[in-house]
């Protein structure tokens, strides 16, 4: 067990754990990883708005994605944690109330 602060609060939404990584969106536009052994604090993105969410894994799990405040969806490298791609939608600000979930090669987006 291990505790590590935050300098933000989270978003209300579970994190996602791939490969012995942590990924917490947490206020303010930022997207947190954390060693899940060690909790050691290992990378952070900061995006131009509020994220919707924490990140779900990509089929080909080299790539997250994760859903903007409003109309974006980022897509997103692991390793170094870094933007790969954005796709514009029409999503209106805090209309996403569920987790995105990848369905093969699709992802759903519920607002």
């Amino acid at each position: 067990v291990w505790r590590q602060p935050l300098e933000q609060p989270p978003v209300p939404s579970p994190p996602c754990l791939v490969e012995g990584q942590f990924y917490l969106a947490t206020q303010g536009g930022f997207l947190d990883r954390f060693d899940a052994e060690t909790g050691r604090h290992t990378a952070r993105l900061k995006f131009s708005q509020e994220l919707a969410g924490s990140p779900v894994l990509a089929p080909d799990k080299q790539h997250l994605f994760v859903a903007g405040d409003r109309g974006v969806i980022y897509a997103l490298r692991s390793r170094p944690l870094e933007m790969a791609a954005l796709t514009f939608t029409d999503h209106g600000s805090k209309a996403v109330r569920a987790p995105l979930v990848t369905l093969g090669r699709m992802l759903l987006l519920c607002d």
